[in-house]
């Protein structure tokens, strides 16, 4: 199995997996079974790799067999299932396993501090964002997240003190301005290039 999955050509290596898919009664050693789904989930197929893991049980509570199959079961739109294997190890590339599944389940705010924790500061503000967690978000490295902040929250509103009407409209007009500028700033930001349409 080391050389099928160190060596082998893609074509040969899934020719290999499937025919071997497809005979669960020949079993093979949980860590050959681990290495092959890594590959084969590596390679896009989230369904093979689930049934080289499901026809080869490891005999304990495996690390490495918990990560891969909660890589798949992210990949098959399984963030539930991927949350519950993973709350048992802890380690880096659990917790950003467990973001990414965060993340999937749409719970932002709890992958953006996931993130927070791993030191991966872009995922971590990018989820603040999608979470509406502004006040996360002011203390940003990034300008244009920091006036994003300010755009949405209410400090960010001008301030009700006495100022005569000229005043008041020209300091509205540079908000205004200002906010304007920032919006097309974000939307220019995380849009799409026209190939990428395609």
């Amino acid at each position: 199995a080391g050389y099928l999955v160190e060596a082998a050509s893609d074509p040969v290596f899934l020719r290999h997996v499937v025919r071997l898919a497809d005979h669960p009664q020949e079993t093979i050693s949980a860590d050959a079974a681990d290495a092959i789904a890594d590959r084969v989930l590596t390679l896009g197929f989230p369904e093979l790799a689930a049934r080289v893991l499901q026809d080869n049980q490891p005999p304990g509570d495996s690390r490495t067999r918990t990560q891969i199959a909660a890589r798949i079961a992210l990949r098959l739109g399984k963030s539930s299932q991927a949350l519950a294997g993973l709350q048992r190890f802890q380690g880096k590339e659990i917790e950003m396993l467990l973001a990414e599944a965060q993340a999937a389940r749409g719970d932002h705010a709890t992958a953006s501090r996931t993130y927070r924790t791993l030191n991966m500061v872009e995922q971590a503000d990018r989820h603040a964002w999608l979470a509406g967690n502004w006040a996360e978000l002011a203390g940003s490295e990034d300008p244009l997240q920091t006036a994003l902040s300010t755009l949405m929250s209410d400090s960010g509103a001008p301030p009700g003190t006495a100022r005569g009407p000229l005043s008041s409209g020209r300091r509205l007009l540079q908000d205004s301005t200002a906010s304007r500028s920032t919006i097309e700033q974000m939307l220019a930001r995380y849009s799409l290039s026209p190939e990428g349409l395609n």
